[in-house]
Protein backbone atom coordinates (compact mmCIF):
# COMPACT_ATOMS: atom_id res chain seq x y z
CA UNK A 1 0.00 0.00 0.00
CA UNK A 2 1.28 3.26 -0.84
CA UNK A 3 1.85 6.05 1.94
CA UNK A 4 -0.55 8.73 1.95
CA UNK A 5 1.26 12.32 1.66
CA UNK A 6 -0.01 14.24 4.91
CA UNK A 7 -1.72 17.77 3.21
CA UNK A 8 -3.24 18.49 6.04
CA UNK A 9 -0.02 19.12 8.25
CA UNK A 10 0.06 22.80 8.56
CA UNK A 11 -3.78 22.42 10.04
CA UNK A 12 -3.05 19.97 12.26
CA UNK A 13 0.03 21.63 14.19
CA UNK A 14 -1.98 24.46 14.03
CA UNK A 15 -4.29 22.85 16.41
CA UNK A 16 -2.48 20.76 18.11
CA UNK A 17 0.23 23.15 19.24
CA UNK A 18 -2.44 25.63 20.29
CA UNK A 19 -4.02 23.35 22.84
CA UNK A 20 -0.83 22.52 24.05
CA UNK A 21 0.90 26.20 24.60
CA UNK A 22 -3.15 27.08 26.05
CA UNK A 23 -2.29 26.16 29.66
CA UNK A 24 0.47 29.10 29.38
CA UNK A 25 -1.94 31.85 28.89
CA UNK A 26 -5.13 33.54 29.72
CA UNK A 27 -7.96 33.31 27.79
CA UNK A 28 -9.69 36.52 25.31
CA UNK A 29 -13.08 36.25 24.64
CA UNK A 30 -13.07 32.73 25.30
CA UNK A 31 -9.89 31.03 23.28
CA UNK A 32 -6.54 31.22 24.70
CA UNK A 33 -4.11 33.89 23.64
CA UNK A 34 -2.45 31.57 22.09
CA UNK A 35 -2.69 32.81 18.21
CA UNK A 36 -1.08 31.83 14.43
CA UNK A 37 0.46 34.68 12.45
CA UNK A 38 -1.21 37.47 14.50
CA UNK A 39 -3.00 38.09 17.98
CA UNK A 40 -6.61 39.28 18.30
CA UNK A 41 -6.51 42.95 18.45
CA UNK A 42 -7.39 43.84 22.04
CA UNK A 43 -5.73 40.46 23.29
CA UNK A 44 -3.65 42.67 25.75
CA UNK A 45 -0.26 40.69 27.04
CA UNK A 46 1.28 37.93 27.39
CA UNK A 47 0.03 36.53 24.20
CA UNK A 48 2.11 33.68 22.01
CA UNK A 49 1.94 33.72 18.08
CA UNK A 50 3.65 31.25 15.91
CA UNK A 51 3.89 30.67 12.69
CA UNK A 52 5.30 28.35 9.87
CA UNK A 53 8.67 30.11 9.49
CA UNK A 54 9.39 28.56 5.67
CA UNK A 55 6.12 28.97 4.41
CA UNK A 56 4.18 25.73 5.68
CA UNK A 57 6.41 22.86 4.87
CA UNK A 58 10.03 22.57 3.42
CA UNK A 59 11.35 19.68 0.86
CA UNK A 60 13.40 17.81 3.01
CA UNK A 61 15.46 14.51 1.06
CA UNK A 62 15.44 12.37 3.83
CA UNK A 63 11.32 12.69 4.06
CA UNK A 64 9.20 10.13 2.20
CA UNK A 65 5.42 10.96 0.53
CA UNK A 66 4.31 10.28 4.48
CA UNK A 67 6.52 12.73 5.80
CA UNK A 68 6.18 16.84 6.67
CA UNK A 69 8.84 19.25 7.68
CA UNK A 70 8.64 23.31 8.84
CA UNK A 71 10.24 25.27 10.82
CA UNK A 72 8.15 27.10 12.99
CA UNK A 73 8.54 30.10 14.87
CA UNK A 74 7.17 31.28 18.92
CA UNK A 75 7.09 34.31 19.88
CA UNK A 76 6.19 35.22 23.77
CA UNK A 77 5.22 38.35 24.03
CA UNK A 78 4.79 40.48 27.40
CA UNK A 79 5.33 43.80 29.39
CA UNK A 80 8.89 42.97 30.16
CA UNK A 81 11.74 41.14 29.11
CA UNK A 82 11.53 39.05 31.81
CA UNK A 83 7.95 38.10 31.81
CA UNK A 84 8.94 37.10 27.75
CA UNK A 85 11.75 35.20 28.61
CA UNK A 86 9.64 33.07 31.14
CA UNK A 87 6.36 32.94 28.40
CA UNK A 88 9.51 31.44 26.30
CA UNK A 89 10.89 29.20 28.59
CA UNK A 90 7.21 27.83 29.29
CA UNK A 91 6.90 27.15 25.10
CA UNK A 92 10.14 25.23 25.17
CA UNK A 93 9.06 22.77 28.22
CA UNK A 94 5.94 22.13 26.37
CA UNK A 95 7.53 21.52 23.12
CA UNK A 96 10.08 19.35 24.92
CA UNK A 97 6.56 17.09 25.58
CA UNK A 98 5.06 17.85 22.68
CA UNK A 99 3.02 14.33 20.95
CA UNK A 100 0.12 14.01 18.47
CA UNK A 101 -2.15 11.07 18.84
CA UNK A 102 -2.56 10.18 14.69
CA UNK A 103 0.93 11.24 13.84
CA UNK A 104 4.43 10.66 15.22
CA UNK A 105 6.58 14.02 15.14
CA UNK A 106 9.85 14.81 15.81
CA UNK A 107 10.45 18.78 17.71
CA UNK A 108 13.71 19.76 17.58
CA UNK A 109 14.77 23.31 19.09
CA UNK A 110 17.32 25.33 16.43
CA UNK A 111 17.72 29.11 17.36
CA UNK A 112 16.83 31.87 19.23
CA UNK A 113 15.76 34.92 17.78
CA UNK A 114 16.10 38.73 19.25
CA UNK A 115 13.46 41.00 18.28
CA UNK A 116 13.55 44.52 19.14
CA UNK A 117 11.43 46.09 21.79
CA UNK A 118 8.07 47.88 19.42
CA UNK A 119 5.22 49.65 21.34
CA UNK A 120 6.56 48.90 24.69
CA UNK A 121 5.89 45.24 23.60
CA UNK A 122 8.96 42.74 24.52
CA UNK A 123 9.93 39.49 22.77
CA UNK A 124 11.16 36.40 23.37
CA UNK A 125 11.12 34.30 20.05
CA UNK A 126 12.31 30.67 19.72
CA UNK A 127 12.66 28.54 16.29
CA UNK A 128 11.83 24.89 16.13
CA UNK A 129 11.90 22.25 13.23
CA UNK A 130 9.09 20.50 13.70
CA UNK A 131 8.34 16.88 11.50
CA UNK A 132 5.25 15.07 11.21
CA UNK A 133 5.01 10.91 10.02
CA UNK A 134 2.33 8.82 9.58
Amino acid sequence: MAALPITDAVAVLRAALTAALAPLVERYEGEPKVYWLLSAKGAGLPLIVFQAQDGGGAASNFLDSAGWSSLYTFRALAGTPAAAEALAAGVARTLADFSLTDYESTVQFQRSLVLPVENNVHTAALVYQIELFQ
